[in-house]
């Protein structure tokens, strides 16, 4: 039975808050963006010419560029995981995870600018679209909802 919180939100029978707010919706964003970034930046830290492979822990450690886009990556992924706390407050399941989703597309895109440089063919390029189809299809029904309960 839907009923309205003292904090003006709808609630559903789950007793899940259902009013979205661009906050949440900027939190959302950021989950994705901010994720997919530090995929990136971990990666990075691993080109370093000190990678794991050619130098021992001590002197990994050691290398300032390696420890700063570490730094970097971990805390974005921190960063992104506060931002999914609060999104999940606020969206459905069913939308949120499909947009989180488009940070793989994130990913693959940023691997192939410099310095990762990684190539784009066609059969992963056909997946990226599948993600896309998959997101726009399965959040039809959550954007709705969306909508509704913005005004």
């Amino acid at each position: 039975m839907d009923r309205i919180g003292s904090n003006g939100c709808r609630h559903y029978g789950s007793d899940v808050a259902m009013r979205y707010t661009h906050k949440h919706v900027a939190c959302l964003i950021l989950a994705v963006v901010g994720g997919a970034l530090g995929q990136l930046f971990l990666k990075r830290s691993m080109l370093v010419d000190c990678a794991v492979t050619k130098c021992g822990l001590p002197e990994l450690i050691l290398n300032t560029e390696f420890l700063m886009f570490l730094i970097i990556g971990v805390s974005l992924y921190l960063i992104s995981c506060f931002c999914w706390i609060v999104a999940l407050q606020r969206f459905e399941l069913g939308f949120a995870y499909p947009v989180l989703s488009l940070g793989y597309i994130l990913v693959y895109l940023g691997a192939a600018i410099p310095p990762f440089s990684e190539s784009l063919s066609v059969s992963k390029t056909l997946g990226v679209l599948l993600i896309v189809t998959g997101v726009v299809i399965s959040s039809q029904g959550s954007a709705s909802q969306f909508a509704r309960d913005d005004v």
